[in-house]
């Protein structure tokens, strides 16, 4: 068995990919009072946030975020721009128990790397011939779970399945990224890594439902968005060439 590689420090990510737009551009809008009303894969087609309740403040709230991932915005100027019409509709009411600039953050924060999961995805599967692997990086933060810091350095194929629950983010605040490396790269770094250790925890979701995610993983994480947004645009090409 090849030895593990040494854990990278932490990355920042790079240029937002048009890809990440691309996939940001194509949502629809669809209402749902909690977050698990909106469910996994449901997010490739569809924008929320919880307690939005009004379809022109959600879709406020989703061209606010499109122009954030487009022109790099800061969350200051995003908080900025959405926070007083998001007080007007009501919304911040609904937050007593989490701080209003929480929920903001955590807005602002999934869309932004759940679309560059998507966009780095598709540019994954055109290169994967020539690099065929990826590694599990830690993103900027100053403190990280303990699972992800155990995933760290974890080198395996572009297609094997373990990327189908562990692509990051994985959780709510996750800053974790993966870097596409090819069999030079691979080598050198003591070869490819077994899967780590892991296994299925059971979530009880507020309305009664019971969810099963590896360890580590947040279900509503527990799948991956990039996969997830290229079989809908499979589907939606297979059903233009019907028509």
């Amino acid at each position: 068995m090849p030895p593990r590689a040494k854990k990278p420090q932490a990355t920042t990510p790079g240029v937002v990919p048009k890809e990440a737009l691309d996939y940001f551009a194509q949502k629809g809008l669809k209402i749902g009072f909690n977050y698990y009303e909106v469910w996994r894969e449901e997010h490739s087609a569809a924008f929320t946030a919880a307690k939005i309740l009004e379809l022109d403040i959600l879709a406020a709230l989703r061209g606010t975020v499109e122009r954030a991932i487009e022109d790099g915005t800061t969350f200051q100027q995003f908080r900025k721009d959405i926070e007083p019409l998001l007080d007007k509709s009501g919304w911040s009411d609904y937050h007593k128990e989490t701080p209003k600039k929480v929920r903001l953050r955590t807005i602002y924060e999934t869309n932004m790397r759940v679309a560059r999961t998507c966009g780095q995805w598709q540019r994954i599967e055109r290169t994967k011939k020539v690099l065929p692997y990826l590694i599990y990086e830690l993103g900027p933060s100053l403190r990280h779970r303990a699972e992800h810091e155990a995933w760290a350095g974890t080198t395996l194929p572009v297609d094997d399945p373990w990327w189908d629950e562990h692509v990051p983010p994985s959780a709510y605040g996750c800053k974790c990224r993966v870097r596409q490396a090819g069999e030079r790269e691979v080598e050198r770094r003591g070869g490819a890594t077994q899967r780590p250790p892991s296994y299925d925890v059971v979530w009880e979701l507020p309305d009664g439902r019971r969810e099963l995610a590896p360890v580590g993983v947040h279900p509503s994480f527990a799948y991956n968005p990039g996969k997830s947004r290229m079989a809908g645009l499979e589907a939606v090409l297979e059903r233009k060439e019907k028509r």
